[in-house]
């Protein structure tokens, strides 16, 4: 009798064995196929929300609620999101400042999470309140980067006048580029 108990308890250990390696393997199956579905269907949502434009809450360098609503209707819309002290960001800035002449209909909107009075330094350095077309954000939460679960900076997105997006681009770009991105929209 003790050798069949202990013929029997090494079977029982032998199938505990077993059980516990299939549940740890349909348990990790189980875990990657869940996490596999999340992404996907996190990378659609990401893809179909980025379409058209998502709703902008940032504030005006006098600390006023820029919204949405505050866009100009019917223009096409450049959302330039820069960190004053990147000099990628300085030489996109300025080549859309050289080529506002190309950009008539088309409303630029910097973002930034940068402190405020660096960016009103920033704003006096390119004296951006001469130019009608351009307007100088604040997010001081840092919304924009997680909303378009940003690269780095420059980041540029370009949307047509019913704010679908065009194009995107998560470093410097040349100008021809951004032109090309209109010119492709309208066709």
């Amino acid at each position: 009798m003790n050798a069949t108990f202990n013929s029997s308890n090494k079977t029982t250990k032998y199938y505990k064995t077993v059980m516990k390696n299939l549940n740890f393997k349909t348990y990790t199956f189980l875990i990657f196929s869940v996490l596999f579905i999340h992404n996907v269907s996190n990378a659609q949502y990401i893809k179909k929300r980025a379409k058209t434009l998502p709703e902008l809450m940032y504030y005006t360098l006098d600390a006023k609620l820029f919204t949405n609503s505050n866009l100009v209707e019917d223009s096409g819309l450049i959302l330039l999101y820069l960190d004053p002290s990147c000099e990628a960001c300085h030489k996109e800035l300025k080549q859309i400042i050289d080529n506002l002449d190309y950009l008539k209909d088309v409303e630029i909107v910097i973002i930034s999470p940068n402190p405020r009075k660096e960016l009103e330094v920033f704003a006096k350095q390119y004296e951006l309140a001469k130019y009608s077309q351009i307007t100088l954000l604040h997010d001081p939460r840092d919304v924009f980067y997680r909303q378009f679960k940003l690269a780095g900076y420059p980041s540029l997105y370009i949307y047509n006048n019913k704010k679908e997006l065009i194009s995107e681009f998560n470093s410097f770009v040349d100008f021809s580029e951004i032109m090309d991105g209109f010119l492709v929209a309208s066709k």
